[in-house]
């Protein structure tokens, strides 16, 4: 039935699943020892079957239903055992000998009695002598015959389990991989929202950071107004890193992490890490040191980004989980291989935990609950350094503290491309001026690049879209092109394709905030020349725009003091009374009293070595306890003098 259900719905030409050939639909049957369609001549050739299409058919059975029709159900089966077979074999074989003998008795000729008596009698010797044999050869046969067919149906058994076997591993394999997809899309979802989130909170903390970079600048303000600028400035590079972190998340679950080679001067970035974690340490009452040799190289070849983002998670991780002590950052530099160093005198880490914790989401037990943190530090660092081609490794034992290591290839340069510029000063730049056009859709980040580039002696023009930078191309002589990506209607890699379509052979910058997930776009090839991703720093756009204009900037070295400031300036600070008059506002807690009579002290007079900074970091943190502490040491060594 179920073949001819099948046969019937089944279409008008068919496959035969032994010799894969195309059939009629007439010439196939349905096999049901396989489950699928075969040809004619594939089944009449098959033997491994068994005859499952026919089960009725076969000699035993039809043997069995003529039975039936003589004995009970009960004497059917017990003439199919075993004993019952060899003995219809072996009386089967018998009488055969037994005929044969006969036949042969029949056709001597014997002409005496006793002649014949004694041919008798040798005829049943043999008759008998053949009978054990054939007995002895049926049953073994009728075993063998046996075993046969139990090892035959076993197998049959155990194939037709594989095959529900397999078809359970196929329904398996699709439905993992339909989770396989679905999960990608979830992925991917994911990260293109991230990425699409990451875009929507740099863009206008670039215009925040950018501000807070020129105020930062201004020597005109006060010091309370700087300082608090300077604040601000500080906690939105750090909130810009955490945005980066956020997206480079995204980045190594989807696999589109790419590396980049930056001329990075190696003593500054490390210094700049050492002063940003210095600060952190002390508020915890923690010890930080640093042991960088004199021998480094000036520039070296690296991603930037991405180191500064593994040692920043190092170092932090050190001082998260250290409660006191020390912290130790240390570099030595050998056959162009940067080997880094952050030990800490932390709790430490047990030797089952040492690889747990660069696994996803893992943190080590006994510090989890007093610290927060996701646990994606140590993953995303060692992920991070093995796309850079290094290694990291950790050394600990409990109660004593941690090292961790890492060792990177940082081949030095001799020479940069061009002379770094992100710590001087910009006033302006040597020969006629330079017109630069802003293409961007938010009016805010082009007041900024304005306000960027026109006070160093550019002219800035703007648009808000491709058409509107089209027009201002096709009537003004350009000079460079800052370009965003995200604009309506067309965006920025059409906007590049139209203008060099258009034979415009001005650079382009790109400057966005999603340039890192474009940038090897098969669209973006040969259109831009360089990019630059939000926010920036304003020298990073000074020192992109130089480069492409071949420009000669003109530092500005700051004026002198007047001579009045230097003569204030040279008074040491010694009185108990202005040390006591800050000692009673860090009491009550008055931090901007503080902060405003520091400041003034501070123009007034000149602090003994290292006292002025110290005072003014701990009043950023709000560390008034410190701050009494010093002031009364200060105040007990101003009356020791004194005396």
């Amino acid at each position: 039935d179920t073949a001819e259900i099948v046969i019937k719905n089944a279409p008008a030409e068919q496959t035969c699943f032994s010799c894969e050939n195309e059939f009629d639909s007439e010439d196939m049957a349905f096999c049901p020892a396989y489950g699928r369609p075969i040809c004619s001549l594939c089944c009449s050739l098959d033997v491994r079957c068994g005859d499952k299409c026919r089960e009725k058919g076969t000699f035993s059975a039809q043997v069995r239903s003529v039975c039936r029709n003589f004995f009970s159900e009960k004497t059917t089966q017990l003439l199919s055992n075993s004993v019952a077979q060899w003995a219809f074999l072996t009386l089967l074989l018998s009488s055969i000998i037994a005929a044969v003998l006969f036949l042969i008795y029949k056709q001597m000729p014997l002409n005496s009695d006793e002649l014949d008596a004694i041919f008798t009698s040798l005829l049943m010797k043999i008759f008998f002598f053949i009978l054990i044999i054939v007995g002895v050869i049926s049953w073994l046969f009728t075993l063998a015959r046996t075993s046969t067919r139990s090892a035959l149906k076993e197998l049959r058994e155990q194939t037709s389990a594989l095959a529900v076997e397999v078809t359970a591993h196929e329904k398996t394999t699709k439905a993992y991989q339909l989770a396989i997809e679905t999960a990608e899309s979830s992925s991917q979802a994911k990260s293109r929202y991230l990425a699409g989130l990451s875009h929507e909170l740099r863009t206008p903390l670039n215009v925040l950071l950018g501000y807070a970079q020129l105020l930062s600048k201004d020597n005109t303000l006060n010091p309370d107004t700087s300082l608090a600028i300077k604040t601000m400035k500080r906690n939105g590079e750090h909130l810009g890193d955490l945005i980066e972190g956020v997206l480079e998340v995204s980045k190594i679950e989807a696999g589109r992490l790419y590396v980049h080679r930056d001329e990075v001067q190696l003593r500054p970035l490390l210094e700049q890490l050492v002063n940003m974690f210095k600060l952190q340490a002390v508020s915890k009452g923690l010890e930080f040191q640093s042991d960088l040799p004199a021998y480094l190289p000036d520039y070296v070849i690296v991603d930037k980004q991405r180191l500064r983002q593994v040692l920043i998670n190092l170092i932090s991780n050190a001082i998260k989980f250290t409660q006191q002590g020390s912290i130790q950052l240390g570099m030595r530099y050998k056959n162009e291989v940067g080997y880094f160093t952050i030990t800490d005198t932390g709790p430490g880490i047990s030797e089952q935990d040492k690889e747990q914790i660069f696994k996803p989401f893992e943190r080590v037990s006994a510090v989890e609950s007093t610290t927060s943190g996701t646990g994606l530090g140590l993953t995303i660092s060692r992920g991070l350094t093995e796309l850079m081609g290094g290694d990291i490794s950790v050394s600990s034992e409990l109660g004593t503290g941690s090292c961790f290591k890492l060792s990177l290839f940082l081949p030095k340069i001799s020479h940069v491309t061009k002379e770094s510029i992100s710590e001087k000063s910009i006033k302006e730049y040597q020969g006629s001026q330079k017109i630069i056009l802003v293409v961007d859709d938010e009016v805010g980040q082009r007041d900024l690049v304005r306000d960027i580039m026109m006070p160093v002696g550019f002219k800035v023009m703007s648009a808000d879209s491709a058409f509107g930078a089209m027009a201002v191309l096709h009537h003004h002589d350009i000079d460079l092109i800052l370009l965003d990506l995200k604009m309506p209607d067309v965006n920025g890699w059409q906007a590049a394709k139209q203008i060099r379509d258009a034979n415009f052979k001005q650079p382009i910058i790109i400057v966005s905030a999603n340039v890192r997930d474009l940038e090897v776009s098969n669209t973006a090839k040969g259109q831009h020349n360089d990019y630059l991703v939000k926010p920036f720093a304003i020298n990073a756009l000074l020192e992109k725009v130089g480069r492409w204009l071949n420009l000669t900037w003109v530092y500005d070295e700051g004026e002198p003091k007047p001579d009045a400031d230097i003569e204030n300036t040279d008074r040491l600070l010694t009185g108990k009374n202005q040390y006591n008059a800050l000692k009673v506002m860090a009491e009550i807690g008055y931090l901007s009293g503080f902060t405003s009579k520091l400041n003034k002290i501070n123009q007034e007079y000149t602090f003994p070595d290292g006292v002025y900074p110290l005072l003014r970091d701990y009043a950023q943190q709000c560390q008034f306890q410190q701050i009494i502490q010093k002031l009364e040491a200060l105040s007990e060594l101003s009356e020791i003098e004194t005396d």
